[in-house]
């Protein structure tokens, strides 16, 4: 693999390891690099802005929700894309 992000390599790597398409997973990331590699691999992204990166960077990049810190994203986890995962 000679790609990094925001090439979608690496997440199509993931998605074949873990034995599932797209549409069945859930990307969390901090960056617009993240954001950016899950959309060109076609998966859902939930960022969360640890990485430097304010809620509307992160929302214009393509994530589908964003969260402050992990804790916010802990306490949202019965509501968000996490609790019902595309698919």
């Amino acid at each position: 693999m000679s790609a990094t992000k925001p090439a979608p390599d690496l997440v199509r790597a993931a998605l074949e390891r873990a034995g599932t398409g797209p549409e069945h997973a859930v990307f969390v990331g901090d960056t617009v690099w993240d954001v950016t590699a899950a959309n060109r691999a076609r998966v859902a992204c939930v960022a969360v802005e640890s990485g430097g990166f304010a809620a509307q960077e992160l929302l214009g990049a393509g994530a589908a929700e964003v969260h402050r810190d992990t804790g916010e994203l802990l306490a949202d986890l019965d509501r968000g894309l996490l609790a019902r995962p595309p698919g």
